[in-house]
C-alpha cells in the first residue's frame, strides 16, 4: 500500500473516493470526474464526517509531521496547510478550526503548529478562528487508553467564547483513536454547531 491515500504503487493513482483508477488528464486530482460532479455531498457525507486523512502515519509522512512537531521546523507548515487546501473547496460553508498546541509544545517551538497551519489556510481565503479552543494543562495524550484519552481530552478542552449555529471543521495533524477529535466535536455540538467535519493529514 502507497503512503498517499488512495495511491496504488501497482496501478497508479486513484480517487479518494470510489477507488478507481484516475485517467490520464485527471492526474494531480484527488477525485474522478464522478466522484467531482456531486462532491459536495460527497465531501460532506463520506470525506469529512468520516474523519479521513490524507495519508496514512508511516515512513515519510510520520517523520515529516515528527520533524515539524518535535523539531520545530517550520517550512513543512505551509506545505501541509496546502495539502489540507487541496481537497477543502474554497467555498465550503464551515469555519475551520484546530485544536490548541500544548504549553510544553509551544515552549519548545516557540509556536503552535496546527496555528501555523490555520494562518496559512486563512491567507489563502478559507474562514478560520484559530482562538475558540482554549486547553488546560494535562496528560499527554500518548500515555493513555482510547478511553482515558476521550476522557482526558473533554476535561481539558473547553471554549474561549460562544459559538453561532454554524458548521465547523476540525482539522488535526495525527488521528490515531480519534478521542481528540471526537471530545472536540462533542464540545462544540453541545455549544451549538449545526455540524461538525473533521479531517487530518494522516491517520495512524
Amino acid at each position: 500500500m502507497g503512503i498517499l491515500r488512495g495511491r496504488s504503487l501497482l496501478t497508479g493513482f486513484r480517487c479518494l473516493l470510489c477507488r478507481n483508477e484516475l485517467f490520464s488528464d485527471e492526474q494531480g486530482n484527488c477525485f474522478c470526474r464522478i466522484c467531482m460532479a456531486d462532491i459536495g455531498r460527497v465531501r460532506e457525507e463520506l470525506f469529512f464526517e468520516a474523519g479521513q486523512g490524507l495519508y496514512h502515519y508511516v515512513g515519510p509522512v510520520r517523520t515529516l509531521i515528527h520533524r515539524y512537531k518535535f523539531e520545530g521546523y517550520r517550512p513543512i507548515g505551509p506545505f501541509m496547510a496546502d495539502a489540507f487546501a487541496s481537497v477543502i473547496p474554497m467555498d465550503i460553508d464551515a469555519t475551520i478550526m484546530a485544536l490548541p498546541s500544548g504549553r510544553r509544545a509551544k515552549r519548545r517551538n516557540g509556536w503552535g503548529h496546527m496555528e501555523l497551519i490555520l494562518k496559512r489556510l486563512a491567507a489563502k481565503g478559507y474562514t478560520v478562528d484559530p482562538n475558540c479552543f482554549g486547553r488546560r494543562p494535562g496528560v499527554a495524550q500518548k500515555e493513555l487508553s482510547r478511553e482515558d484519552r476521550y476522557l482526558n481530552m473533554r476535561d481539558r478542552l473547553y471554549l474561549r467564547r460562544g459559538i453561532s449555529p454554524a458548521s465547523y471543521l476540525l482539522i488535526d495533524d495525527v488521528r490515531t483513536t480519534g478521542a481528540t477529535l471526537d471530545a472536540a466535536r462533542e464540545l462544540l455540538l453541545s455549544a451549538g454547531a449545526e455540524r461538525v467535519y473533521c479531517l487530518c493529514f494522516a491517520i495512524d
